[in-house]
């Protein structure tokens, strides 16, 4: 523990920002309850990034494919 935890306005401070952080749940907290405690709605995205998305999950798969296959090949290809 250093020296400066020790005097009253670090205490001070900190208390005050333990009452700050008290207050912002104790107000999400009764966010939540008078909304019945959902989530909100995701938006629905962009058609154009989920096909972007999609598109490099294929990507990814077509590397790590062309990752296991290549050093068969290669080993098959040098064996006399």
């Amino acid at each position: 523990m250093n020296a400066q935890d020790l005097t009253p306005l670090y205490r001070n401070r900190l208390q005050e920002e333990m009452d700050r952080a008290r207050t912002f749940v104790q107000a999400s907290t009764a966010y939540a309850n008078e909304t019945g405690g959902a989530m909100p709605r995701t938006d629905p995205g962009n058609e154009t990034m989920k096909l972007y998305h999609k598109g490099g999950y294929f990507a990814m798969l077509f590397c790590i494919w062309v990752a296991f296959v290549s050093p068969i090949l290669l080993v098959l290809s040098l064996w006399d």
